[in-house]
């Protein structure tokens, strides 16, 4: 019980209110999952972030180093990831390819040249 606004942090980094009342049991055997009871968004986070997890595991090096680089440059084109991660064009491309079919990657094409495709992240 508390006078004041609580909050669960799950994942290290979402931060859920709590609205009622939160139930914590220790169990004999260690937890290394946490079940959260009903259809929330914060379910559905949690899964999408074990399912990229599972997928990084099979991933090859450059795939991860390219899904990387788009997280924290932002949308960018095939030559843009070559010249920014120092892999070979046809290295990017089998990755991009890659991560398009497992659906982590979209792909549009850029307003001032229509040539090109922009690759950004769908996570």
């Amino acid at each position: 019980m508390s006078r004041y606004h609580c909050e669960v942090v799950l994942d290290g980094g979402s931060r859920v209110g709590i609205k009622k009342t939160l139930e914590c049991f220790k169990h004999e055997f260690p937890a290394r999952l946490i079940r959260l009871m009903g259809d929330s968004s914060e379910v559905s986070l949690i899964a999408k972030k074990v399912k990229l997890a599972e997928d990084l595991l099979s991933m090859p090096p450059s795939a991860k180093l390219i899904l990387k680089t788009l997280e924290y440059e932002g949308a960018l084109t095939q030559k843009d990831l070559s010249t920014r991660t120092m892999l070979p064009e046809r290295t990017v491309r089998l990755s991009l390819s890659h991560l398009l079919g497992l659906g982590y990657v979209k792909r549009k094409t850029s307003l001032r040249d229509a040539r090109q495709r922009i690759y950004e992240l769908r996570i």
